[in-house]
């Protein structure tokens, strides 16, 4: 009679010996290892692999929910959403391999610690001195950062993965209140291998409108808890007894349903072949440079339209545009032509020799 081990085997076992079946009327079985089984033992090990089928499915099926994680426009957070924002800095890639994976192929993966849901988001490399262009709304809780993959120039997919909990990046969710979770700085480890550093930064987040017409209660570090910037916004229409649409609603219907075009077509002349490359590492920074209008037009408090047109030397010992200056255009607005040139001006590109551009930019608001 072959030994039966494991909890598993014994409880069957019992159970099986409380049957009143006679088991004595059937034949003896050979077995996978050449041993011979009584049919019993083989209705034993049958319940035991299906129940142990049974425990791991129930245990996958644990955060089999996966869901993606959409931005939030400044409206009101349900009664347990909460938001949070995070800044990634990409180095040590190569030229080209930086602008590819700049466009958008980073995928962070998050698991909720209490309900085991997934949730995944792609954020954009951005200047960790600016606001960020990015919130991204979900329900208040704690998480753990499961992993970080993206896609280089070659096609490889790189990742990070934690090795085991201990090393794991955790952060807090709070209701009504956006996390700070720092800067994000990534990195290639040999072939496939992803480098990942967390550093907290000072809040970039910056309230639109009186803070009494908030939607958010503060700003606090994603990760301690501490409370970075306290805002104290209203409680929403409808949560103790209100009705309507209030202020603050309004105004991010409107602010979400606004249409900004922010639109730029590059020459380089007799140098167009390196124009492909420039025009993703421009877009790189996009949301920076598209920042100077949207301030300008909150400081005007008017909309701003037409074209400017700028040229340029791309310096190939810095890397740099260097003698930036409006060319023609019909806007004339100094401070947006400032704010865009000194933008420019801290753009980091490759080239393999220096060049005469021009950059045309087409501005309006639908």
């Amino acid at each position: 009679m072959p030994v039966i081990r494991g909890w598993v085997g014994r409880v069957f076992l019992c159970y099986s010996h409380r049957m009143k079946t006679d088991w004595n009327k059937f034949s003896i079985v050979r077995g996978w290892w050449g041993l011979r089984y009584h049919p019993r033992h083989l209705v034993v090990y049958g319940l035991g692999l299906l129940s142990l089928a049974f425990l791991m499915g129930s245990y996958r099926g644990l955060g089999a929910a996966t869901s993606t994680i959409s931005t939030w426009k400044g409206e009101f957070f349900t009664e347990k959403q909460g938001g949070f924002y995070v800044q990634i800095l990409m180095g040590g890639f190569q030229p080209g391999q930086q602008q590819r994976f700049a466009a958008g192929t980073v995928q962070v993966s998050l698991v909720n610690l209490l309900t085991r849901d997934v949730y995944k988001f792609s954020p954009s490399p951005t200047d960790s001195g600016v606001p960020p262009k990015e919130i991204w709304k979900i329900q208040s809780g704690k998480y753990l950062i499961r992993s970080i993959e993206m896609v280089d120039s070659q096609g490889a997919i790189r990742r990070f993965k934690p090795k085991n909990l201990a090393e794991a990046n955790h952060f807090l969710v709070k209701r009504s209140t956006i996390s700070n979770l720092g800067l994000w700085q990534l990195s290639p480890v040999r072939d496939t291998g992803l480098s990942f550093r967390v550093s907290m930064i000072p809040n970039r987040y910056q309230e639109e409108g009186a803070k009494k017409e908030s939607s958010v209660k503060g700003i606090i570090d994603g990760y301690t808890g501490d409370l970075q910037q306290e805002i104290a916004g209203v409680v929403p229409p409808g949560a103790q007894g209100g009705s309507g649409v209030g202020k603050k609603q309004l105004r991010a219907v409107v602010t979400t349903n606004r249409l900004v075009a922010f639109f730029y077509k590059l020459n380089l002349f007799k140098h167009n072949y390196y124009a492909k490359s420039m025009s993703e590492t421009l877009t790189v920074y996009d949301g920076t440079l598209r920042q100077c209008l949207l301030d300008r037009m909150a400081q005007l408090d008017q909309d701003i339209r037409g074209q400017l047109v700028f040229t340029f030397i791309l310096n190939k010992a810095s890397g740099t545009l260097t003698k930036i200056k409006k060319s023609g255009g019909t806007v004339q607005d100094q401070d947006l032509i400032r704010c865009l040139s000194l933008k420019l001006q801290s753009i980091q590109f490759s080239p393999d020799a220096s060049m005469l551009g021009e950059l045309t930019y087409t501005f309006d608001v639908q």
